[in-house]
């Protein structure tokens, strides 16, 4: 980002420009021109109760100037790193929080009631349907 000089959204109309793919809109990513000097930033992220770390830094450096020189020169780096959050770092991921009303036997159904009425479409005349289930 740090090389980005501004973004421009087309929202529609762009299909003039750039062709049928565009008809929806564009966006535009302008990146700086004529860009000298040198540019570091860092950033980290840290969750209040540990794990999944986030930490960024980047570094933007150019040199050459276009109207006296003829050339300019813009290189930019950046390293993400984002650490792994596993389930075992929140006390709350077991499924058993009887404060809450969570149990491990309420944590979802393991099997389905099926029922099948007479007169549907799913019943049978000899008393079950649906391979084995019983009508109801």
């Amino acid at each position: 980002l740090a090389a980005l000089d501004r973004v421009e959204v087309l929202k529609d109309g762009a299909s003039a420009i750039y062709g049928t793919d565009a008809i929806g809109g564009v966006i535009n990513f302008i990146l700086k021109k004529d860009y000298t000097g040198l540019e570091v930033s860092a950033s980290t992220d840290q969750p209040q109760h540990g794990g999944g770390n986030i930490s960024r830094a980047s570094v933007l450096l150019g040199t050459g100037n276009l109207t006296t020189d003829k050339f300019n020169l813009m290189a930019a780096l950046t390293y993400d790193d984002t650490q792994r959050l596993r389930g075992k770092d929140r006390s709350f991921q077991n499924g058993i929080q009887p404060d809450r009303g969570l149990f491990p036997d309420t944590t979802g159904t393991p099997y389905a009631n099926i029922g099948v009425a007479g007169g549907t479409a799913l019943a049978s005349t000899k008393g079950t349907s649906l391979n084995g289930f019983s009508r109801v």
